[in-house]
């Protein structure tokens, strides 16, 4: 049998939700679009999600891949004015080469682009989420992927980690220590 696979015949996690939530540094610094959101101006990647590149639990069993079919956002401050953001999808911890608020796409309202960290092998792909609907306690909006059906994570060797870089689509004001959550709709296998 497989390493971690204790059983006979074939055993499906099914669909599941995983969530994160951070909150970014306290100030109300404009975002430029393409620059990074997260949570410290500091350039850090600890594998541990402590960093700006978010840290997400989803895999079953260790190696075990991940479908990753839609993503919810929110965030605390209620203005939907520029509250477009890319979330970018790798499968082993970016080291990224800026902090929240620095320029993490360098081609942001065209195709392609240099963004701001390396681990391009392990680049899984990204889903855009325009935040849509507005209440008083905050926004939200919700995403899918933008090239097929689905994105297929497989964690780093070892874990049932994948990691998330979050990016301003749109020149955007954030809120002092705004929060923003993700929930990802993902089937395991």
């Amino acid at each position: 049998m497989p390493q971690g696979e204790a059983h006979l015949g074939a055993i499906s996690g099914g669909s599941q939700l995983v969530k994160l939530q951070w909150n970014r540094p306290a100030n109300t610094t404009p975002y430029d679009n393409g620059d990074l959101i997260g949570k410290t101006t500091t350039v850090t990647s600890p594998s541990d999600g402590t960093g700006n590149a978010l840290i997400a639990f989803g895999a079953r069993i260790a190696n075990a891949p991940i479908n990753l079919v839609r993503a919810r956002m929110w965030k605390s401050s209620p203005s939907l004015t520029g509250a477009t953001f890319h979330l970018h999808f790798f499968e082993e911890v970016p080291t990224l080469t800026v902090g929240d608020n620095g320029a993490f796409n360098s081609t942001p309202t065209g195709t392609g682009g240099t963004l701001a960290c390396d681990r391009v092998r392990f680049y899984a792909g990204k889903l855009t989420v325009v935040m849509d609907s507005s209440r008083s306690d905050g926004c939200t909006g919700i995403a899918t992927p933008q090239i097929g059906s689905q994105i297929i994570l497989n964690p780093a060797f070892g874990t049932k980690a994948f990691y998330v870089v979050v990016e301003a689509g749109a020149a955007y004001t954030p809120a002092n220590t705004e929060a923003f959550g993700l929930t990802f709709e993902i089937y395991q296998d």
